[in-house]
């Protein structure tokens, strides 16, 4: 599976807490809560930097033992569930 190189940013009105090694995002526009594990809260921080997908894979390739194809395809489900919840924007 060949990761994007798009960058996203997080959408207006989306606030993050970490507590350990989760994160909660409290989307103010919806008024929902969403959880993110361990691997999520990694993909979030480097999304929050503004880091393209291709570097968060390699990223997440060196932290975790996990093949490539593995990795991408759990990046992208995150990806797009975060698109479709409206938590992050496809920066221009």
């Amino acid at each position: 599976m060949k990761v994007r190189k798009e960058k996203y940013t997080v959408a207006e009105g989306v606030y993050s807490q970490t507590i350990g090694d989760e994160t909660v995002l409290l989307d103010m526009n919806g008024e929902e809560y969403f959880g993110l594990n361990h691997v999520g809260t990694i993909i979030w921080k480097l999304l929050q930097e503004s880091r393209d997908l291709q570097y968060i894979h390699n990223e997440l390739l060196e932290t975790f033992d996990s093949d490539s194809e593995t990795i991408a395809a759990d990046l992208m489900e995150l990806v797009a569930l975060l698109l479709e919840k409206n938590l992050i924007t496809v920066e221009d």
